[in-house]
């Protein structure tokens, strides 16, 4: 039966990141419009919801049959079923090893000090950790993912496009664009604390991101990535 996701601790907060990796098994559809997707994972099957700016980003390849991976938000209703809203999803070259889904069951409303710590200028991040990230960092391997809100509140009312914008000339301008997939979602439901991103393999959500945190992130994701393949012979001719 599709959708029968629950979580039985009241404890557990309202809403929280997931990872869904799975085979596409359908589409759910409102007459000719399309309204969400319909995952096996294992025994498993999951319905996403796919808000419009995310259904006008889909991949070109995507299928009946084809292996999925999906990132998004999973809201708790009060009789502690999920419902799950996409904001990205890829086609995988091949069937993941560890199919299912990930929840982030830690808080993640407020940083922790180590967190704050460790984060940029004025963002706030935190580490998404879901049970095995193996099989997702070797297919990322070799190049970093920054997945950035592009819904209202975070694009044009927090600056999400100017920071998107300056992500891109900055990579640009020390010749590390062609190292990172930039990919615009649906909203995150961080509203409040945009601008709003995920970088990935490792899958840290950072909130409230300036300009001024735009060079940090790239030493700290990117341009030490790149160090760590050129020590081990994988630099670029």
């Amino acid at each position: 039966m599709f959708g029968g996701i629950y979580l039985s601790s009241s404890k557990t907060p309202r809403t929280k990141p997931f990872t869904l990796n799975g085979k596409l098994v359908g589409f759910r559809k409102d007459g000719r419009k399309l309204k969400g997707l319909k995952i096996k994972a294992g025994d498993a099957s999951y319905r996403v919801k796919l808000p419009k700016s995310v259904r006008q980003t889909l991949p070109s390849g995507l299928a009946k049959g084809k292996p999925v991976q999906v990132l998004g938000i999973a809201k708790q209703k009060k009789n502690g079923k999920l419902k799950l809203k996409a904001a990205a999803v890829q086609v995988l070259a091949t069937a993941t090893a560890s199919p299912g889904l990930d929840l982030d069951l830690g808080q993640t409303a407020a940083a922790s000090p180590a967190a704050e710590d460790a984060s940029l200028n004025g963002a706030i991040a935190t580490a998404i950790a879901p049970a095995d990230l193996k099989t997702e960092t070797q297919k990322t391997k070799g190049q970093t993912k920054i997945l950035i809100c592009q819904k209202g509140s975070c694009w044009k009312k927090r600056n999400g496009k100017a920071v998107c914008d300056w992500l891109e000339h900055r990579l640009s301008d020390r010749g590390l664009r062609d190292d990172v997939i930039i990919k615009k979602t649906g909203c995150m439901d961080r509203c409040k604390s945009g601008p709003n991103l995920v970088v990935m393999p490792g899958k840290t959500r950072y909130s409230r991101v300036g300009r001024s945190d735009v060079d940090q992130l790239i030493d700290q994701h990117v341009a030490t990535a790149e160090q760590g393949r050129s020590s081990n012979g994988a630099a670029k001719p």
